[in-house]
Formats: C-alpha cells, structure tokens, sequence
C-alpha cells in the first residue's frame, strides 16, 4: 500500500541520488522502507530458482537410478531426497 512519504525521507533520497549511485548505502528508516517493498520481489525470485533446483535434483535423481547398479542407488536415496521438500 502506498503512502506519502516524509520529506526528510525524500531528501535523504534525493541526496543519495545525486551522487554514484553504486555507492548508495541505505540506513535507519530508509533501509526498512526498502527492504519493506523489494522483500516480495526477492522472495518470488528465491522460490523460482529453488523450484529449478528441485526439479534439476529430481531429473539427476532419476537418471541416476537408471544408470547405476541397483545397490548405490538404495544408498544414495535418502541423502538424494532431502533436497525435493526442503525447496518447497
């Protein structure tokens, strides 16, 4: 939800705007306000990424059991399989 923001909160990012802006280092309540907005974002990125990596897992996983003698397979199924649920 948007709301007007505090002009000393707006100079502080005009200020910090005028200069490099590879250089910008948020602080106190400007920090929060940003981390507040983009923490969203940054979450969705995180699932999309471990659902790859939960697929990949699987995808080596089956292929795995299908190449390998029967044995390491049995012995690689429960370390193998920590992976799946834990990226969800």
């Amino acid at each position: 939800m948007w709301r007007p923001l505090d002009p000393a909160i707006m100079a502080e990012v005009e200020r910090l705007l005028a200069s490099r802006t590879r250089n910008i280092r948020l602080k106190g309540e400007l920090e929060r306000l940003f981390q507040q907005r983009s923490w969203s974002r940054t979450a969705k990125i995180v699932r999309a990424w471990m659902t790859w990596v939960a697929l990949l897992d699987l995808l080596t996983l089956c292929l795995n059991a299908i190449l390998l003698p029967k044995a390491i397979v049995i012995s690689m199924l429960a370390p193998a399989s920590i992976l799946p649920p834990v990226a969800y």
